[in-house]
């Protein structure tokens, strides 16, 4: 009998034991702790906050059917399928060729700058392609127009204005006109006449 209680004393059921019907339940606050290796063959399942520390590595595939919320850095080393919206809110840094093979559409409130010295810009106007010495190629959905401070070059769909400060020159279907034409002057400023010569050259007259 003596001999019975030692070993009964000095066992270590658990070491080689199994559950086949019910379950093993640790009601330690400690919780189960291994220190060697654990293996799990089947559904691994839980209830509450899983909170691991040290690195962690998946063979098979994860899903994950709620909210992932990163809040390190992240890095994907192979490609990346994005089947759903994407909605990012901070600065993004492309540094590979992108390929765009849909519609891409900036909204009121935003451009497109391209280097530092051009914007394309949705909110002026109807949009607007503006250079940085303030020059600027925009549309209000029926005329294009160019702006090169006081001069500017204006197109529609029946007619080309050109514009440089108070004097202006008009193309349309009817011919040439040139409403602002100033009054001739004297001595530097003295006028000849003008023709037109057969093949719609303008030419001084002498």
């Amino acid at each position: 009998m003596p001999h019975q209680v030692r070993r009964l004393n000095a066992a270590a059921p658990i070491g080689y034991s199994s559950v086949s019907d019910g379950a093993l339940e640790i009601l330690s606050d400690e919780g189960l702790i291994v220190r060697g290796s654990q293996y799990v063959s089947g559904l691994f399942r839980g209830d509450g906050t899983f909170d691991w520390s040290g690195p962690m590595k998946f063979a098979g595939d994860v899903s994950v059917t709620k909210t992932l919320d990163v809040t390190a850095a992240a890095r994907f080393r192979d490609d990346v399928s994005i089947e759903k919206k994407l909605d990012v809110t901070a600065e993004t840094r492309l540094r590979a060729k992108t390929t765009v093979e849909a519609d891409l559409d900036v909204v009121l409130g935003g451009k497109i700058n391209v280097g530092t010295r051009l914007a394309l810009d949705p909110g002026t106007n109807a949009g607007a392609v503006v250079f940085s010495n303030t020059s600027k190629l925009i549309s209000d959905g029926t005329t294009l127009v160019l702006f090169n401070n006081n001069g500017f070059i204006s197109l529609t769909s029946t007619a080309v204005l050109i514009t440089f400060g108070s004097h202006r020159v008009e193309l349309d279907a009817s011919g040439v006109r040139m409403p602002s034409l100033p009054a001739a002057g004297t001595g530097a400023n003295a006028a000849t006449a003008i023709g037109v010569t057969s093949n719609g050259y303008v030419r001084r007259m002498t």
